[in-house]
Formats: C-alpha cells, sequence, structure tokens
C-alpha cells in the first residue's frame, strides 16, 4: 500500500514588529498634529459634529479645542501616510484628526475621521496600525504619564471610561462637569496593552462600555487580559457608551 507522506510542520506565526516600528515616524506625526486648523475653522467638521451631537457641538468644540484634544486636517502638503490612493487625506473627506498616545501618554500617531458618508468612516495612517495606541482625554494622558494631579482627593480612586471608538469618546467628553468625572480611552483593535494597565495608579477603577457586539467583546476582553497582573484594579463593564 502507498505510504502516506509525513506531515510538513505548520510555518511559525509572522513576527509582529514592535508597536514603535508599527507607528509612522514620530515627528512628522507631530508637525502633522501642530499644523492642524482648530475644529471650528473647518465648516465641514462643525457641520459633522452639529449633525451627530446637535445642541451639544458648542460644548463639545470648545473642549476639544481647549484640551487640544482634535484638529482639524489641514490644506496643505500631506506625509506619505497621509494619502489613499494617491490622493490626500483631506481630499477623500478625512478632515478631522486625533492624536493617539502610547502606554507611556506620549503622543505616536493619528487616527483621522471622514466626515461624509462614505465608507471608511475612519483610519490610522495608511501603512500603519493603532496596536498599542489609544485616544485618551487628557486626565486620562496624564494617567498614563504617572501624573496625577497634586489636588486630588486623598483616598479618592482615579475612574477611567473606556469606550470603543472616537464617537462615542465624544459623547462622553461633552458630558463632563467637573475635573473629578472619569477620564476618558477609546480603543481600537490591539490598542490595550499590559504596558497600558500597568501605568495606572494604583486602585483605579475602570469601566469598560464597548458595544455589545463581536469587536465590542473583543475589546473588552482585551482589556481585561492585559490587566491580569493588576489585581488592585477594579475592572466592570458598564454597557454602550
Amino acid at each position: 500500500p502507498a505510504r502516506r507522506a509525513p506531515r510538513r510542520p505548520l510555518p511559525p506565526p509572522p513576527v509582529e514588529p514592535p508597536p514603535s516600528e508599527a507607528w509612522p515616524p514620530v515627528d512628522e506625526v507631530r508637525d502633522f498634529m501642530q499644523s492642524g486648523l482648530k475644529v471650528s475653522e473647518d465648516a465641514q467638521v462643525v457641520d459633522f459634529l452639529r449633525h451627530r451631537y446637535q445642541q451639544h457641538t458648542d460644548r463639545l468644540i470648545d473642549l476639544l479645542e481647549h484640551l487640544d484634544l482634535a484638529r482639524a486636517i489641514p490644506d496643505r502638503t500631506h506625509p506619505r501616510w497621509a494619502r489613499i490612493g494617491g490622493k490626500r487625506w483631506r481630499e477623500q473627506g478625512f478632515r478631522l484628526m486625533f492624536p493617539l498616545v502610547d502606554a507611556s501618554g506620549q503622543m505616536r500617531s493619528l487616527r483621522v475621521r471622514r466626515t461624509t458618508l462614505e465608507l471608511p468612516k475612519a483610519l490610522p495612517p495608511v501603512g500603519h496600525g493603532c496596536r498599542g495606541l489609544v485616544l485618551a482625554c487628557d486626565r486620562a494622558a496624564a494617567l498614563l504619564r504617572g501624573e496625577a494631579p497634586e489636588w486630588w482627593p486623598e483616598g479618592r480612586l482615579h475612574r477611567l471610561v473606556i469606550v470603543e471608538g472616537e464617537t462615542d469618546w465624544m459623547s462622553l467628553l461633552v458630558r463632563r462637569k467637573t475635573d473629578q468625572d472619569p477620564a476618558l480611552v477609546a480603543l481600537y483593535s490591539g490598542a490595550w496593552l499590559p504596558d497600558h494597565s500597568a501605568a495606572l495608579p494604583n486602585g483605579c477603577i475602570l469601566t469598560i462600555r464597548t458595544d455589545h457586539d463581536e469587536a465590542g467583546h473583543r475589546y473588552a476582553e482585551g482589556v481585561v487580559r492585559a490587566s491580569r497582573r493588576r489585581p488592585d484594579l477594579s475592572i466592570f463593564r458598564g454597557g454602550e457608551a
């Protein structure tokens, strides 16, 4: 009888580059972000936000500008990673950009949002991903940097709300009433790593409010897995944002 050929061993999984190599050059990112316009200076961005946030738009724009959490994409030469099909982001309807920070709270990349109805709605720099990067409000970035405010009440635990994507993140940002309201983070695929959990203050309370779908559950499970070495963190699943 014919002999069965021996099975070949499975090839090893592809080696994933470390986050620092998966992001665009940080000097180019910072230069492009610094050249951005105020959110209120781009009429299409304002119309996009007003359609979604209605009567809360003016307050949201004030917060985004005052805290420097978003800018409108300028009408200037785009870096090579800010083009799609040879056209600039701006020409493709991507006009709003958000800074993404790493586990040390430092800006490393961007995420852009379309103000039109075409898909995809949002993108990282072309050829790069969001692994190890999150969209963080000013307080969340400070917590990752280990810069808890000096005026924080003694014995009061820091709270962090984690949502999925920049639109839910803005929905909670506009509800902020005091400096002691929860810090806000938006997740993307592969964004939250053990280094993020390790950087948080002792006893921090995390509330995960990702969507109730496959992607949302996957993001939530990723946060839980990344926090296994931090038994002092309290983690709750808080439902949709």
